[in-house]
């Protein structure tokens, strides 16, 4: 039996703020963000030092049309990453991990960036025994409207690797999940990496604004943002 598994779980239009805001829905909408997907996520995901993983980006179903036709307009999508119903995803998820001791489930919105080590990062950490969830608190927040880049820490934002038995999963263990994600800090946690992601900010987004608050934090030497950047997306 192989060690662990690794999946990145992304999301279009399936989660309830963004389901309940009825543009996600529409044809405008769904264009614009899986335009941000191919210039930003996608190239974070193929600039990763150590491809062995899966990612499934999920959508609504009843958006598949819309879905598909954006696609169409780009290069087709490498082997590991697929765009998936939602009513699909858990029965494809069950497939992949058969065969594997431990399921490490990383969470990516699909417009946000993780540093082109972090799949790496995955295979060689050694979590304790008992450890659910790796959580990043510290990266950055980019603006992609006005090329601004902050740094960022949260302690507890939306970029978390969570860890299962995967026997265990496939009998229905799940972590203890609520709306947010203040709840991957009430669990057996560590602290993984610095700076190893990027929160974009752009101006179709849910909640991410680059505010006031993240001002102070900006950095403003331009050649060391175009090394950060790089580290994440490649030379863009």
């Amino acid at each position: 039996m192989k060690d662990k598994k690794i999946i990145i779980e992304s999301m279009i239009n399936v989660l309830d703020y963004e389901v309940n805001n009825k543009k996600s829905l529409t044809k405008e909408w769904i264009n614009y963000r899986i335009g941000l997907f191919m210039n930003y996520t996608l190239k974070s995901l193929k600039l990763q030092t150590n491809q062995n993983y899966i990612v499934y980006v999920k959508y609504t179903d009843n958006t598949e049309d819309l879905i598909q036709e954006a696609l169409s307009k780009y290069d087709k999508l490498p082997a590991n990453i697929e765009f998936i119903r939602n009513s699909k995803y858990a029965s494809k998820l069950k497939q992949d991990i058969v065969g594997f001791k431990k399921l490490y489930l990383i969470r990516l919105d699909s417009d946000d960036m993780y540093h082109k080590s972090y799949i790496q990062q995955m295979y060689d950490y050694v979590p304790h025994k008992n450890t659910k969830i790796l959580v990043n608190q510290s990266g950055y927040i980019y603006d992609s409207i006005q090329k601004r880049l902050a740094k960022y820490f949260y302690i507890a934002p939306p970029f978390y690797t969570q860890i299962y038995n995967t026997n265990k999963f496939l009998k229905g263990e799940r972590h203890w999940l609520r709306i947010g994600h203040k709840w991957i800090v009430k669990q057996p946690h560590e602290i993984v990496g610095v700076n190893n992601f990027i929160l974009h900010a752009h101006s179709n987004n849910t909640r991410t604004v680059f505010d006031e608050k993240f001002k102070k934090g900006i950095i403003k030497n331009k050649s060391e943002v175009e090394k950060i950047l790089r580290e994440f997306i490649g030379k863009g």
